[in-house]
């Protein structure tokens, strides 16, 4: 699936988001891109909800304008068992946003590349929060 400039729901520029738990899932092969503006603790893909779920292999170019807009985002909403391998990051904002604060656990986040970081940190502090 390729998603360029997305919005629903109100939330402008989320290609995924999850505002319920959510068991079971994967965001796999997608290409997205041309993200603009993703607000304030925006994403393009926020799975800070996740349960025993997988987000793998997708490829996100070229999405927020603030130091505060992640392609992927996963902190403080009690993620559990979440998989985040081989996604291709580049020249968006910021890369991946895992504080490993204490309601997520066992989040896995390897081998993904992140290229051409504009403000935010291109790697994740907590790489492997349990």
């Amino acid at each position: 699936m390729t998603v360029r400039t997305p919005g629903f729901s109100g939330f402008r520029n989320y290609a995924l988001r999850m505002n319920m738990p959510g068991t079971g899932f994967r965001f796999i092969h997608n290409h997205l891109e041309e993200m603009g503006r993703v607000g304030k603790g925006g994403s393009a893909i926020n799975g800070a909800r996740m349960i025993d779920s997988l987000i793998g292999w997708n490829t996100v170019r070229r999405c927020g304008v603030d130091a505060g807009d992640w392609a992927i985002y996963v902190s403080g909403g009690g993620a559990r068992n979440l998989q985040i391998v081989g996604n291709t990051i580049r020249d968006c904002t910021a890369g991946i946003k895992d504080l490993g604060d204490g309601s997520d656990r066992k989040i896995l986040i390897a081998r993904n590349v992140i290229e051409g970081i504009t403000r935010g940190r291109a790697l994740p502090w907590g790489a492997a929060a349990t």
